[in-house]
């Protein structure tokens, strides 16, 4: 199991409902790579930051998406009202899951 950990900031002029919409839509494209499980957005509204926790089942599917993603219509809109200078993106392996 591989995860993918992108945090991500849309352009100051971009409102909240149009930057959701634009997170939301990155859907489109993972519903159909191969291997993706779930996502999960969140955002840190202190730091108007977005985060994603993605989980693929193998880390060649998840970097293998990671290389289509610039081809599906929805990251051209994504990318269009994302913030060139804060894009920050992870990927590891699963160590553990912990929970009590």
């Amino acid at each position: 199991m591989a995860f993918e950990i992108p945090l991500y900031r849309f352009r100051k002029d971009v409102g909240f409902e149009d930057a959701k919409r634009a997170a939301l839509s990155l859907n489109e494209f993972l519903r159909t790579a191969p291997g993706f499980k779930i996502r999960k957005t969140y955002y840190d509204d202190e730091k108007d930051v977005w985060i994603d926790v993605v989980e693929w089942e193998t880390m060649e599917q998840a970097l293998q998406a990671l290389e289509d993603f610039p081809k599906s219509p929805s990251f051209a809109e994504f990318i269009k009202l994302a913030d060139p200078d804060f894009n920050h993106m992870h990927h590891g392996n699963l160590i553990q899951t912990f929970m009590v």
